[in-house]
């Protein structure tokens, strides 16, 4: 009963985790004209790492540092510049593996430390983050901020909700569930941000899109349907 109970509520937070994302894949696209790549990551981040901090400092939990072997894997993809070239392509496919590789090391890194706490795993996962992508805000060119309400709330969803609920929740999620199903529930991100283009930026979707969420859908079902193994019985101890 308590496998069944786990399994509906992963299953409901990785829903959440696709409405979450798949909204701010298409905030990113809206703010595109009005805040530069890098410095869309940086602001995000930091507004993670100083959400999570004030709601540990309110419940009064202790920002531990994490155990070593915590690994952080971040891809800056720029799909609204030159979005049919080798290199847009190659950051994409660099983006998928590093986030296959994030969830094979969290999920490795949870089994490994139990104890871990998700909430002060994110903190610290948005602090390096955002260290990591400032310099590149130097490094390379960015066009200035063009401020509006609107932007500043397309950038607060993805500081709070993108980046520091959604994360924590994907912790809980990666721990809750294998590392293989965690990974094939992201494929539900990309179809309902698919969705919320068509609607929201009149981006309709060509034949190769719809062929490729037809695609990932099947993928979707095929985890969702496949039977979980069955765990090996322990062995009797014999009395002596």
């Amino acid at each position: 009963m308590k496998s069944s109970q786990s399994d509906r509520g992963a299953l409901l937070l990785m829903a959440t985790i696709v409405l979450i994302w798949g909204l701010g894949w298409v905030i990113m696209k809206f703010l595109s004209p009005y805040v530069g790549s890098f410095d869309v990551v940086v602001i995000r981040y930091a507004l993670g790492f100083a959400s999570l901090l004030v709601i540990q400092l309110a419940w009064r939990q202790p920002l531990r540092i994490p155990p070593l072997g915590l690994t952080l894997g971040i891809a800056v993809v720029d799909p609204w510049h030159n979005q049919s070239t080798l290199v847009s392509m190659l950051l994409a496919i660099g983006g998928g593996a590093s986030w296959g590789m994030g969830t094979v090391f969290s999920k490795m890194l949870l089994q490994r430390h139990r104890n871990v706490n998700v909430l002060n795993l994110t903190t610290w996962q948005m602090f390096l983050g955002t260290l990591l992508a400032l310099p590149f805000t130097q490094l390379i060119p960015q066009p200035a901020i063009v401020w509006s309400p609107a932007v500043v709330v397309g950038l607060l969803y993805l500081g709070v909700m993108s980046s520091a609920v959604a994360w924590v929740m994907w912790l809980a999620v990666v721990r809750r569930v294998n590392a293989t199903v965690a990974g094939m529930s992201g494929l539900g991100v990309p179809v309902f941000t698919v969705v919320l283009a068509w609607a929201f930026l009149d981006e309709m979707p060509g034949a190769l899109e719809l062929t490729g969420i037809i695609l990932m859908l099947a993928g979707l079902l095929v985890v969702v349907l496949a039977p979980q193994g069955r765990r090996a019985d322990p062995v009797p101890q014999v009395p002596s």
